[in-house]
């Protein structure tokens, strides 16, 4: 459960994120964030529901898809750091 609020709060941040910096937001590389994250956090809601259903037969499904949503959290600090350094 407490997964899934992460993943919920990082989204947030992230469509909060690409708002302050719109140019930012219309990059290839955002792209690829959002639709790592969408994926791979759709991936872990599948995955866990089942999971935690008794299911144990879904766990590399939701080992690649946290992995892939980690991933995009660093793909996230690669493109937002810069642009946040840059303003300070």
């Amino acid at each position: 459960a407490h997964t899934m609020v992460a993943g919920w709060l990082m989204s947030a941040v992230f469509a909060f994120f690409y708002h302050l910096f719109p140019a930012i937001g219309q990059k290839t590389l955002a792209t690829v964030h959002f639709w790592l994250t969408a994926i791979s956090g759709i991936g872990l809601l599948i995955g866990l529901y089942f999971l935690l259903a008794g299911n144990a037969a879904i766990e590399p499904l939701v080992a690649a898809s946290s992995m892939g949503f980690y991933a995009a959290m660093l793909l996230f600090a690669f493109i937002a750091l810069p642009a946040i350094w840059k303003t300070a």
